[in-house]
């Protein structure tokens, strides 16, 4: 090798090494590229996953009031069918049973009714009914899920014991004896409290559901007593809080 080429041949080096110094540096500004998209996208499933969240939508609903009037035990219903109302929720953080797809969270759901019907009398006569309110309640919920909770992309059913606070007012038409009476009625007190089961159902992808639930209470007040259920279909849009 001549004197040229071996000076030619050490001139290289430097330059080879910071080509290889260039190359190294840019792959490993890609992987830490790719590590904080991929550090971001697990934080944002993390943060949907861990923490609580309140769910904002309409439904339509089946929604049945009985009702009985204490003093002559006259009776009647009103219940009307695709009934629509606004609707939201706030859910808890799931907590799961170790390792299994059984959890619990508590939830807090509140929603509006108005309902509209008529009745006919024997001499052909015709009478409305309207009844308009809200309801609320707060409950655990004890369910099973099937699928992704990380991603968001499940199945869930479950149940919920709780209470309910429920404000109604109107005017219903009651039957006894063969004979109509038309009777204003509200809620004892402006509000009232009682005990309700709820079953709940819901199916998610990211931040949509469509939730599904049956609600069912009574209230016995100082001159009616209820009975309500309510079916109800729900499409609602989620955020973690």
């Amino acid at each position: 090798m001549t004197e040229k080429t071996c000076i030619a041949f050490l001139a290289a080096i430097p330059l080879f090494l910071g080509c290889n110094a260039v190359s190294l540096a840019s792959d490993f500004r890609a992987n830490d590229r790719q590590h904080e998209d991929l550090d971001l996208i697990t934080s944002k499933i993390n943060y949907r996953h861990r923490h609580s969240e309140v769910f904002f939508g309409t439904s339509v609903k089946q929604v049945n009031f009985q009702i009985t009037q204490h003093n002559n035990n006259a009776s009647g219903s009103i219940s009307q069918h695709s009934a629509f109302s606004y609707f939201i929720r706030a859910n808890s953080r799931s907590r799961f049973f170790t390792n299994s797809n059984i959890g619990l969270q508590f939830t807090a759901t509140a929603s509006t009714y108005k309902l509209s019907d008529e009745e006919t009398d024997s001499f052909g006569q015709t009478h409305n009914e309207n009844l308009s309110g809200y309801y609320a309640y707060a409950a655990p919920v004890i369910f099973y899920l099937y699928g992704d909770r990380f991603k968001q992309h499940y199945f869930k059913a479950g149940i919920a014991p709780g209470i309910s606070i429920v404000n109604y007012r109107g005017n219903v038409i009651l039957e006894t004896d063969g004979a109509m009476l038309e009777a204003n009625i509200e809620t004892p007190s402006g509000i009232a409290f009682q005990p309700s089961m709820n079953v709940l159902l819901e199916s998610k992808w990211d931040h949509w559901s469509l939730l599904l639930s049956y609600s069912n209470y009574s209230l016995n007040g100082k001159t009616h007593a209820f009975k309500i259920e309510e079916t109800a279909a729900t499409l609602a849009y989620s955020w973690p809080f």
